[in-house]
């Protein structure tokens, strides 16, 4: 029976990745004095020639600014920053040099002016000198302001002309020869057209992506009336599930689901649950039964997590990375041994089939800009759903078979474009995740938590978000530099400035002691805690820890693979490291008035901005703050009372674990090497004659092994050493060979102190 025609809804989807409006600088230039921008005189033909015979050009010599080199080097630097955020979200640069300006002339007679060509370009600033290089692409037109204007490609000349008064098309009013540097980022376009049902027919024939498009609607009946696609299983029967990352009991469920044939499916993973593992897994799995996969995620850090793992896997030469560094045609080529094309798009295109990757990993943008139209896929997996809208993965929706949606419903949700009505345009960003659960997705959920080395670091999330679901096990590692801490930080919120100096000196100290300590190593520790990250609640207090920064030594001693980042609580979610300091920020300002609202946490999302943001670490988390929580009264704002509990738990410190006197047959084993047991769980903690806990015994052979081998990996990522011993040996009546008595009492005696 023939779908729900959703047409309509596509198109308001479409106008939601992308936009026309004169918010959009390939459309409309911001006006003179904006900081999104640097308009350079110079003749943009010459410029062309120059770069694309790979020179340099220097500004302030080749190309002239009408600022000061001052303000010249601050514009620039804030839009280099600005793009290296792009980049690192989406792996994408949108930083070009715009090579000619046009004016064209609106419905009610106004002129606009934008960038008639755009030459991607890298900025070489440093305290000499300011210079342009091209990155090496060819320039392209600005095909957004072309078919705005219904103007042709064919029917304006392909490279800037020599000419500077040239004549270019008479839908254009005139042609001005100078330079604009800015962000300007055509991909998006490239992803509204995938989207348009008339040059994509699957789209309105697709089960699932109409159910989800209807459920973002609202339209629940609708979507109950459509059944999705039915699948055939490829897998063996007795095939049993291939690891190539150990995996829970929670996570195998998964692998069997996917490949049993379960259309749609959804994978609940909250923080450090292990979903790139299993995202992993998935993928293993689905080439060795034959499946082609497509995985997509929009932030890099994402596409890395997985990527970091299935490298080292043996399908990694069966995976096509297109995302960051992947995106160089030359290197795609090589990969699958196909001629060397001009565009990734046209080397997968004339990859035969039999060569084609089984598996790709990309983001949507990237996806619209080098994945053949007509490619489809059995497997589709996106990751980090919560964040992405809908409509940036219907057309990858629409090509494949089987979607499996991987995020955390408590993490937070797409961004509400600047340039769109929030109220408009709610249905518009409707994530992915929310319309999948709308639309009654079967739904799994991972349990075991295996990134915090110290219970604190998850258990005010648990109660508060996952209703004490995840499974956690205690620390033996010292409170004093594990755990949450908090500093009373005395600043003040300077609301002219947006920034709190005090909070950011007190960060920046706070890095240069864990870089002491990470050298000096005051306790002893198996890994001790290295990495860092830092947390601001808002753009101002970000740039002013970074600039901080810049004077703070010993930074080059941190891992290279893991480097020191300064984000603001919108753009961390995904990453973690060993430490993380939070800014809050807000707080009093030096009139003594308690600021209005918390920024970001005061939204109707920020209960989970809270959750991300303290769930970032693996070790320890420090929360420096201008205010008390008892400054707030409670509230019936999700955000601010979850960030009132944080900080009072966070006031009372970390505890160190004490566990139940354990009284059994293995205690005199315990006596005899001068240690005592302490009962957890189905476990026994060993304590050393100080009061330390040095090392947990674990019973096995009494429930399923994959939930015994993920328990013991998660006491060993906690810090204990764990002694397996067969389940018999805590009944009364066991007889345990006189061998493994002596080996048992050795492993007590080694921790006994």
């Amino acid at each position: 029976m023939p779908y729900p025609d959703i047409s309509a809804h596509l198109e308001a989807m479409r106008a939601s990745v992308f936009h026309v409006s004169d918010q959009n600088p390939l459309m409309t230039l911001p006006r003179s004095g904006s900081r999104r921008i640097l308009p350079l005189e110079g003749s943009a033909y010459s410029a062309w020639s120059a770069l694309a015979s790979m020179r340099s050009l220097q500004i302030g010599e080749d190309l002239k600014a009408a600022t000061p080199l001052a303000e010249t080097r601050s514009i620039l630097e804030e839009i280099a920053a600005e793009d290296r955020k792009l980049r690192d979200q989406q792996g994408l640069s949108a930083l070009n040099l715009g090579l000619g300006i046009v004016a064209w002339e609106e419905a009610d007679e106004t002129y606009c002016f934008a960038p008639l060509y755009l030459q991607s370009i890298e900025l070489d600033i440093s305290r000499e000198s300011i210079r342009v290089r091209s990155t090496g692409a060819a320039p392209e037109l600005n095909e957004t302001l072309l078919v705005r204007l219904g103007i042709p490609k064919d029917e304006v000349p392909k490279v800037p002309p020599d000419d500077p008064e040239a004549d270019i098309h008479p839908k254009i009013a005139g042609y001005e020869d100078r330079l604009v540097v800015g962000l300007f980022n055509q991909t998006r376009r490239l992803m509204a057209s995938r989207l348009d049902p008339y040059r994509n027919p699957r789209l309105l024939n697709h089960a699932t992506l109409t159910r989800l498009v209807l459920a973002s609607r609202g339209d629940e009946a609708a979507v109950q009336s459509i059944r999705p696609q039915a699948l055939e299983t490829r897998r063996a029967p007795d095939a049993k599930n291939l690891h190539r990352i150990e995996a829970d009991s929670f996570q195998d469920s998964i692998i069997t689901d996917t490949r049993s044939g379960c259309p749609e499916l959804i994978v609940q993973g909250p923080p450090g649950t292990g979903k790139s593992q299993t995202i992993v897994n998935v993928i293993a799995n689905a080439i060795q039964d034959g499946k082609s996969v497509l995985v997509m995620a929009e932030k890099m850090n994402a596409i890395e997590a997985i990527w970091k793992h299935l490298r080292l896997s043996p399908e990694a030469s069966q995976v096509l990375m297109l995302q960051g560094e992947g995106l160089n045609h030359t290197r795609v080529a090589e990969s699958l041994g196909v001629p060397e094309l001009s565009g990734i798009i046209n080397i997968l295109q004339s990859c035969p089939a039999q060569m084609r990757p089984k598996a790709i990993l990309t983001s949507p943008e990237a996806f619209a800009l080098c994945v053949p139209e007509d490619w489809t896929f059995d497997t589709l997996v996106v990751d980090e759903v919560s964040q992405m809208p809908l409509s940036s993965a219907g057309a990858a929706i629409a090509a494949s078979r089987q979607l499996v949606v991987c995020g955390d419903s408590w993490q937070m949700p797409p961004d509400v474009p600047l340039w769109m009505d929030p109220g408009k345009g709610a249905a518009e960003v409707t994530s992915l995740l929310t319309a999948a659960e709308r639309a009654s997705f079967p739904t799994r959920m991972l349990e075991y938590h295996y990134r915090s080395r110290h219970p604190a670091l998850i258990e005010a999330s648990n109660r508060l978000f996952y209703r004490n679901r995840l499974r956690i096990v205690p620390s033996p590692l010292p409170a004093e530099y594990y755990g949450v801490k908090f500093h009373a930080a005395g600043g003040f919120y300077d609301p002219t400035s947006r920034n709190n100096l005090e909070e950011a000196t007190q960060v920046v100290d706070a890095v240069r002691r864990c870089i002491r300590d990470a050298q000096n190593k005051p306790v002893t520790a198996r890994e001790w805690p290295k990495s860092i990250g830092i947390i601001a609640m808002n753009e101002p207090q970000r740039r002013l820890i970074a600039s901080l920064l810049e004077d703070c030594s010993g930074v080059d001693t941190l891992p290279a693979d893991e480097p020191l980042f300064v984000k603001t609580i919108s753009d961390v979610q995904g990453e973690e490291r060993d430490i993380i300091l939070v800014s809050l920020t807000y707080g009093r300002t030096p009139g003594g008035e308690l600021h209005p609202n918390l920024g970001p946490i005061s939204t109707p999302s920020g209960d989970k901005r809270v959750n991300v943001m303290m769930t970032r670490s693996r070790c320890r988390t420090e929360v420096f703050a201008s205010f008390n929580y008892t400054d707030w009264p409670p509230t019936a704002n999700a955000g601010i009372e979850a960030l009132r509990i944080i900080i009072k738990n966070a006031q009372k410190g970390s505890r160190a674990y004490a566990g139940k006197p354990y009284k059994g047959p293995l205690t005199s084993h315990a006596i005899q090497e001068l240690v005592t047991l302490d009962q957890f769980g189905r476990a026994l903690c060993v304590k050393t004659k100080k009061g330390q806990y040095r090392a947990m015994i674990y019973p096995v052979g009494g429930s399923s092994t994959l939930d015994e081998a993920s328990e013991i990996k998660q006491l060993e990522n906690a810090g204990w050493r764990v002694r397996p011993i067969p389940s018999e040996w805590l009944d009364e009546e066991a007889i345990i060979e006189e061998e493994d008595r002596r080996e048992f009492g050795r492993f007590l005696g080694q921790n006994r102190h």
